[in-house]
């Protein structure tokens, strides 16, 4: 039995003396970042329809004939991209939306059915004329602006470029300054941020009928912040 523990320490030590458990001395910790602004060449719009009606399947018939009349708008353009989502059918209770594990004791006064329609496109001024075509039927409840992932995608090696050339430079700063010759690199990360879209427009719940062509919102893309970090280990000697 001892000869077998003393045959599993030797295993085993080797690895506890070895060169990667040594602690490791001037070590520093260094970040750097790069900017730049990229024009928003891309813009979303979520548009839903909405009705309340004693008879849910006339609330939904009628959701159903907006949805499909706006459909058949938005195919006359093949540049924007569209989906359907978030269709539903709630009931409203005492003249008021409730949840149901709420709702005890209380009698459903109507159904109201809603379905939304998410559209996307770069040829912003088509997307934006055709938005005010729907809002005739349909309520606009979000505008958004951003960049496209190719325009993104286009600046971010040339950042990460200038990042990793900002960090070098630190990194000799420090040299220079602790009298220190060399260095080698322990560890690097490079990370980039996602540009929050812009919220440009949303517009409250109301009868879309008051609404028409002529009240399409008046649009500016703007521009986003494209952000990639360096963060790393490098130990002077």
């Amino acid at each position: 039995m001892k000869n077998v523990l003393l045959l599993v320490l030797l295993m085993v030590a080797p690895h506890a003396w070895s060169g990667d458990d040594e602690p490791l001395f001037n070590v520093v910790q260094l970040h750097a970042t790069a900017v730049t602004q990229i024009d928003n060449d891309q813009m979303t719009v979520w548009l839903a329809v909405e009705y309340e009606d004693k008879d849910p399947a006339v609330a939904a018939q009628r959701v159903n004939q907006d949805m499909q009349w706006a459909l058949k708008q938005v195919r006359k353009n093949t540049a924007i991209h569209h989906q359907t989502t978030s269709y539903s059918t709630r009931p409203i209770y005492g003249g008021k939306e409730s949840r149901p594990n709420s709702a005890k004791g209380k009698r459903i006064i109507a159904w109201r059915t809603s379905q939304q329609l998410r559209l996307e496109s770069q040829d912003i001024q088509t997307l934006t004329k055709l938005t005010g075509q729907l809002q005739s039927q349909l309520l606009v409840k979000n505008m958004r602006f951003s960049p496209s992932k190719k325009a993104r995608l286009a600046v971010e090696d040339d950042l990460i470029a200038e990042a990793l050339m900002i960090f070098k430079n630190k990194v000799n700063i420090v040299m220079r300054t602790m009298d220190e010759d060399n260095y080698r690199l322990l560890d690097v990360d490079i990370g980039h941020n996602h540009p929050r879209p812009i919220v440009t427009y949303q517009q409250a719940r109301m009868q879309s009928q008051v609404l028409s062509s002529e009240t399409a919102p008046v649009t500016s893309a703007g521009k986003s912040e494209v952000k990639i970090s360096v963060s790393g280990r490098v130990q002077l000697y």
